[in-house]
């Protein structure tokens, strides 16, 4: 089943519109212009709309926009991670805390922080 295609917007409200730079708005406006006059809506009706769905646009964009430059490590995943390079810097920086650290040896429950690992131990 095709539905038939919504008349193009007249050139003067298209060229207006690429002027003001509401290209969400001129992407809606041939279906809910056509519908209006097809149902006979309110003009405050149709401007409601349309505003409605150039500030969805805007904000979409904006969201975009901002997770683009935020560089968050989209795509990655844990198996990216190098987990044998990874656990060597761990330990290195374990056993440089284990060196300089209070607890004594088979005194029960240590908690070892190194620059940035954390490692817990029943017994030594």
């Amino acid at each position: 089943m095709t539905f038939p295609q919504a008349p193009a917007l007249p050139e003067e409200l298209d060229r207006l519109m690429r002027r003001m730079r509401l290209p969400y708005m001129r992407k809606a406006a041939p279906d809910v212009l056509a519908t209006a006059r097809a149902q006979r809506w309110d003009p405050a009706e149709v401007l409601r709309l349309l505003i409605a769905e150039e500030v969805t646009g805007r904000d979409a964009a904006t969201r975009r926009l901002r997770r683009h430059s935020a560089n968050f490590p989209t795509g990655k995943t844990l198996r990216l991670i190098h987990p044998r390079s990874e656990l060597a810097k761990c330990r290195a920086r374990t056993a440089w805390t284990r060196a300089v650290s209070p607890f004594q040896p088979g005194c029960g429950v240590g908690v070892l922080v190194g620059m940035g690992c954390t490692e817990r131990r029943s017994s030594w």
